[in-house]
């Protein structure tokens, strides 16, 4: 038995996105290249690995098992080719995360980057996690940070959200005002939900996709905003039970890459990403 990477590498995009179709997309092959592939891979191991019912596509056991023998055997060449040209490298990578991790986490993590590899050009992209997803897909981004549930990514951790407000903020218990991201947001999402469950009024006031302006909504005053705790800075307050606003979940933090481009410099941003979270 001789397993192929990039057979590997293609079963691995499949199981993420549980769809041949998608899988070529992002993989730039045709549905018929990918299907042949598999076929391939199981005739190498001689079992079936994938079940399909009507549309649905699902994992057999021995797929299963595959897919965790998979990841790590890519992992490993992965580090190997890093170790061998990691003091070479040269190019261009392109990094997409809210404003939240931009302010934030990230900085520092980029300057130790630089300074190591000063041959490489980090280019950053700041937006809601739908649209980094998309921009994932579509090719436009090597890596994404996302902050809400989807598949195929690294989970990096679980954060908390809480409820923003400035420190002149009183629930007068009649209507709570929001400011909130547009359009599909997990805090806003989870924030929402939350506050229908606990059957408190509220309404939308404030929308926008910068996470500047919506510490500005709050700072006025009249608005509260759902956000990652991270964002919390010394001028601003978190309310939470005590002030009649019910809990929030935490929500996982996941790192996407793109799936064609498997190269060195992907590979080493991600160590670092991956090793800041971890250690803060």
């Amino acid at each position: 038995m001789n397993l192929s990477l990039e057979l590997l590498q293609a079963f691995i995009v499949v199981t993420e996105t549980m769809n041949f179709t998608k899988a070529a997309s992002r993989l730039y092959k045709t549905q018929s290249a990918i299907s042949l592939q598999m076929k391939r891979l199981s005739e190498e191991i001689g079992k079936p690995l994938f079940l399909q019912k009507g549309k649905k596509l699902s994992l057999t056991a021995t797929g299963e098992t595959l897919l965790i023998h998979a990841v790590k055997m890519l992992k490993v060449h992965d580090e190997a080719c890093a170790a061998l040209v990691e003091s070479d490298l040269t190019g261009a990578i392109q990094l997409g995360a809210s404003e939240d991790y931009a302010d934030t986490l990230l900085p520092p993590i980029l300057d130790e980057f630089a300074e190591k590899y000063p041959n490489v050009r980090v280019g950053l992209i700041c937006g809601p996690s739908h649209a980094l997803k998309e921009m994932l897909d579509d090719g436009l981004l090597d890596i994404a940070i996302l902050a809400e549930h989807e598949p195929g990514g690294r989970l990096l951790k679980y954060e908390s959200i809480v409820w923003l407000a400035s420190k002149s903020y009183v629930n007068d218990n009649k209507e709570i005002a929001l400011a909130v991201y547009p359009g599909y947001c997990v805090a806003r999402n989870s924030a929402l939900k939350s506050l229908t469950n606990a059957g408190l009024k509220h309404r939308i006031a404030y929308e926008s996709e910068s996470s500047q302006l919506i510490k500005a909504a709050v700072q006025s005053g009249r608005a509260v905003a759902p956000v990652l705790w991270r964002v919390k800075t010394d001028e601003f307050n978190v309310v939470g039970t005590n002030e009649g606003f019910p809990e929030l979940p935490h929500i996982p933090i996941t790192l996407h890459k793109q799936a064609v481009k498997d190269d060195n410099i992907r590979n080493t941003l991600e160590d670092y990403i991956v090793k800041a979270f971890a250690t803060e």
